[in-house]
């Protein structure tokens, strides 16, 4: 159980359908697909009410990727993360979602709040870019 929250039935369902995914693009209308299609008795609401809790506790990402109109989900894997504060960089070209947990990040995200008077909610933030393979690949 994570932040309080309680591990339902259809909660294992949608997290073991959006690892079943991996790096792929999924919507949470794939996850829903892919879930009836798999013989789950759950209806739409319920799939959109778990994925929104897993967004909320910030073991699902949701972005919506350049030039795509419909928001993807990925299930945050939090392998290489010290703490709650892992930030996430999504390749734009291979669809890698890279953990950063680097000491670097808080300055900024200080400077933003004391001077910007922003808070940036780091479960729901993720930097796009094309990381260092896919470069290398150019």
């Amino acid at each position: 159980m994570a932040r309080g929250r309680y591990n339902t039935a259809h909660r294992e369902m949608v997290t073991r359908c959006l690892e079943s995914l991996g790096d792929h693009h999924a919507t949470a209308s794939d996850v829903f697909d892919r879930l009836r299609a798999d013989g789950a008795d759950v209806s739409r609401a319920t799939v959109y009410r778990q994925i929104e809790h897993l967004v909320e506790e910030g073991s699902v990402i949701r972005f919506t990727p350049e030039g795509e109109r419909r928001a993807c989900l990925q299930l945050v894997r939090t392998e290489g993360c010290r703490d709650e504060h892992c930030y996430h960089l999504k390749c734009t070209e291979c669809g890698r979602l890279i953990h950063l947990d680097c000491d670097e990040v808080k300055p900024l995200l200080e400077h933003l709040e004391r001077e910007h008077g922003f808070t940036v909610d780091v479960h729901r933030t993720v930097l796009m870019g094309v990381c260092r393979d896919c470069r290398k690949e150019r």
